[in-house]
């Protein structure tokens, strides 16, 4: 789920002078550069001659090095009283590192300046204030906000006013934290390029530079925004380090997972060693003319390798018409991969100006995907042809499919639940999840991140599935944050079930953030009360803001019980009063595949979904356009009127949920979403879409099957909750766009919740809501008279086919006949005796909700059942 950034957006417009105030560059503008006085584009060949230099700068002798924190600093001319100045940049405000360098040059005597660049947000508190530091008066912290005046890291400007006060800076790092992940490795980058574009005077003034070459998984993009540009980024600081002269350079392999094995394409170029990760370096000032000279004439004469000419090309189920054809597709391809796109900020503008070429992660795959989207727009692919099928999951425990062939339980009592679990930490955790969900009646798979999961997580998951006969494990799918690797798993989980296991009633996926409220009886029974089957996944329309209105109306308890109201107002707080009416959830344009070559996962951003202009193609294919010109989003009206056609000329509406990674699927919806054609079509379209697949592909594809669309509609499909405003509030690097874990704050909206059958809240942790946990455990799962599971809606009969006028009509005869039975003390319900289905078809019934765990006793007179009324079609405007 994303909800709007902590950060701060910088458009490409305003790449250079974004609150730079009045000053300007006194170089030429970023993706430019100057010969002979005058400015030119910047080209492939000087960003591969730097990125060499970079790996492999030109090296000086230094008689005396010095190492703190694997940081060297040559001593050959350092007074005793030096100065060092340390710039750091993290998102957490304490997150600067163990400071070990700044400390060992603190105690040598030296004045330290500790320039520290942090994130504002909410709960981001310093406990270090600015000025000497308590431990260390030898160290000046001097605090910057990170995005300060839209201005990310922005050095440069301050750099002049404190060189006012020290004319001389003996050492200056940037960057390098030890004992915090480099969540922000690359910013080294930016400061420098920033000094070399605004304030290359500077170097004058300083004597030695430190800071690590970064060429990683992390510093290798080159998209848009002074933060990202880093092709730009990694030439300017090499422009400017062309004052000084290496004296200490150690290759280091960092964090394996960061090698830029995906990038061998681009570093081959650069001959650059994929093995290593960044290269640790300090540069002295050279005041030598002749040497300078003689080391620019050795960078000049470097000349990067020719790069391999790569071709797209689509999937088997795909028939390019002509050599003509072929030809074009690659044209579009060429045209459009060195197109940038910032990698997460989908509002900032893609760039088409860079006229050297971007670096691309699994270029070769990344083209195939996009030559899959170019052929299937163009109509060549057929999708009933057998490699368009989508395969199931394939590194499975071998010995679930002989444990999930289990014989078939009674319907009308039991239903068999195939429990699947997405997790990669937090073992105690997952073990308490499943625990509190495990029957032996039912299956249960573990699937296990091979990418993101430790080693002990992997060991400790496959020793607690083996102490049951009917849990297992998978680890077949890397999950890749904000790709759609979340929506890959699951419905190749689903192909798995559909496939190898028998006589299961409902797939119901999980992930290792959430807990149930409802106990696992009472889920049963609500499971097997629906008839028939429905997907427990509730979209966001204003067709569900109906049923939420009419069940409120028609039931007073929901207006009246304040945990039963609480749980409505928190979820139209954050989603809107009529739900679905988000704008920023029209992701249909966002084009970012996964992508896995050399055994890496990540995802690449471009806008070839995107409508920019009659003269540009683009490839939403799916779904029916809005007409306005340059946006080209997915339609989400009711009427085709102002929509311009999809490829096959079907219309869809897009459509938007919780996340439904967590939900719960009937096994005719199942077979629906794997075997249709219909279904193939969305996973070979939401497969590729960035951001929030998840959110989208199920919820849409439901929404538009005739089967489906009423009950995904109404407040009895809703299954999971999750909130961006409340619970505990944290940031992390990278993305900003983590839901919070939820506190005892929410304890209202929880209870609510779990009153009337709303499953499955989010985000849990052992370390985190530990406390939540126990009075959930206590409150609802271990407590034999908990109402939890008691007002689920779909056990109210609600009126949803009259129309407005009638509806309203009906209400008030209603109201008023319940007043009389009301005083009359009459139609008592007993409690679990609840009347009625949302199912859109059939008579209206009457099903006794018979646990041990319930007595027959009267509920409080606002819960009685009125009584039914006409119906009509859900899909009206609210109210």
């Amino acid at each position: 789920m994303f909800a709007p950034f902590l950060v701060v957006f910088i458009c490409a417009s305003a790449i250079s002078l974004a609150g730079a105030a009045s000053m300007t560059p006194k170089n030429c503008k970023t993706g430019q550069k100057k010969v002979n006085g005058t400015c030119l584009p910047l080209e492939d060949e000087d960003v591969m001659r730097a990125m060499h230099w970079l790996a492999q700068p030109n090296k000086q002798r230094c008689q005396r090095i010095t190492m703190a924190q694997d940081l060297a600093v040559c001593e050959d001319n350092l007074p005793k009283e030096c100065v060092v100045w340390s710039v750091v940049a993290s998102d957490w405000c304490n997150h600067y590192g163990s400071l070990e360098f700044e400390i060992y040059w603190a105690q040598r005597g030296c004045q330290v300046t500790f320039f520290h660049f942090a994130s504002v947000f909410k709960g981001n508190n310093c406990l270090d204030p600015p000025g000497p530091m308590a431990k260390y008066p030898n160290i000046n912290l001097v605090r910057y906000d990170l995005w300060g005046d839209r201005c990310y890291g922005c050095f440069y400007r301050y750099i002049r006013s404190h060189l006012a006060k020290t004319p001389r800076v003996d050492v200056l790092k940037i960057q390098g934290r030890e004992g915090v992940e480099e969540d922000l490795d690359g910013i080294q980058y930016t400061i420098m390029a920033d000094l070399f574009l605004y304030t290359p005077e500077v170097v004058e003034q300083v004597e030695q530079l430190v800071f690590s070459a970064s060429m990683n998984g992390r510093t290798l993009l080159d998209s848009v925004g002074r933060e990202a540009e880093n092709g730009y980024n990694m030439w300017a600081t090499q422009q400017l380090l062309r004052s000084y002269s290496c004296v200490y350079v150690m290759p280091g392999q960092g964090s394996q997972k960061w090698l830029p094995l995906q990038f061998e394409h681009l570093l081959e170029q650069a001959d650059v060693d994929t093995a290593f990760g960044h290269y640790a370096q300090t540069h002295v000032r050279l005041r030598d003319p002749a040497l300078l000279q003689a080391y620019q004439v050795i960078l000049d004469a470097y000349k990067p390798r020719p790069a391999r000419k790569l071709h797209g090309n689509p999937p088997p189920f795909c028939v390019i018409p002509s050599e003509e054809a072929r030809q074009q597709m690659q044209r579009w391809i060429d045209q459009e991969i060195n197109v940038r796109c910032h990698p997460t900020r989908l509002s900032v503008p893609c760039d088409r100006t860079r006229t050297y070429r971007a670096f691309i992660p699994c270029e070769q795959e990344l083209m195939d995907k996009m030559a899959e989207d170019y052929a299937i727009s163009k109509r060549w692919c057929d999708f009933r042809h057998p490699s368009a099928g989508i395969e199931p999951m394939v590194r499975v425990d071998p010995q679930a499919k002989i444990a999930f062939q289990q014989p078939p339980l009674p319907r009308s009592s039991k239903v068999r639940l195939a429990f699947f679990f997405t997790v990669y930490a937090d073992a105690p955790f997952v073990r308490r999840l499943v625990t509190r969900l495990y029957s032996p009646d039912h299956y249960y798979m573990l699937h296990v991140d091979p990418a993101g999961a430790a080693h002990e997580f992997v060991e400790d998951m496959h020793a607690f599935a083996k102490s049951f006969p009917n849990v297992f494990v998978a680890m077949d799918v890397p999950i890749v944050y904000g790709a759609s690797t979340a929506t890959m798993v699951l419905t190749r989980a689903m192909v798995w079930f559909y496939r190898y296991a028998k006589n299961w009633d409902y797939f119901v996926p999980l992930t290792g953030s959430d807990y149930p409220v409802v106990p696992l009886h009472r889920i049963e029974k609500i499971f097997t009360f629906q008839n028939p089957p429905m997907p427990f996944i509730m979209a966001w329309t204003a067709g569900t803001s109906t049923h939420m209105f009419r069940l409120s109306k028609t039931h007073p308890i929901f207006e009246t019980h304040p945990k039963l109201v609480k749980s409505f107002d928190v979820v139209t707080a954050e989603r809107g009063k009529v739900l679905g009416a988000v704008p920023m959830e029209y992701r249909s344009n966002n084009f970012g595949p996964p992508l896995f070559c050399s055994n890496r996962s990540t995802f690449y951003h471009l806008d070839i979904r995107f409508n920019k202009s009659a003269r540009i193609y683009d490839t939403q294919w799916l779904f029916p356009r809005d007409v306005f010109p340059r946006r080209g989003r997915a339609y989400i009206d009711e009427s085709p009127t102002y929509a311009t056609p999809s490829f096959d000329g079907v219309f869809r509406v897009w459509k938007k949920s919780d996340p439904a990674t967590t939900g719960a699927y009937d096994f005719a919806s199942v077979e629906y979403i794997v075997t249709s054609e219909e279904g193939r079509k969305y996973w070979h379209f939401f497969k590729h879409l960035l951001l929030g697949s998840e959110e989208h592909y199920y919820a849409t594809l439901l929404y538009n099957w005739e089967r489906t669309r009423s009950f995904v509609q109404t407040m009895s499909a809703q299954i999971a909750w999750n909130t961006w405003e409340l619970g505990l509030w944290e940031m992390a690097g990278g993305f900003q766009t983590h839901t919070h874990y939820l506190t005892l704050d929410e304890w209202d909206a929880i209870e609510g919740f779990a009153m009337r059958g709303m499953m499955f809240p989010r985000k849990f942790s052992t370390k985190k809501t530990a406390a939540l946990l126990d009075r959930i455990d206590s409150a609802f799962l271990l407590n034999s008279s908990t109402e939890a599971g008691l007002y689920w809606p779909g056990f109210y009969e609600v009126d949803m086919y009259s129309s407005g006028r009638y509806w309203v009509a009906a209400h008030k005869r209603n109201t008023t006949q319940r007043l009389a039975t009301i005083r009359s003390g009459e139609y008592l319900i007993p409690k679990g005796l609840l009347v009625g289905n949302v199912s859109g078809k059939g008579p209206r019934t009457v099903a006794t909700f018979d646990t041990p765990l319930l007595v027959s006793e009267p509920i409080p007179a606002a819960a009685r059942l009125s009584r039914g009324g006409k119906r009509h079609h859900r899909d009206r405007a609210p109210y």
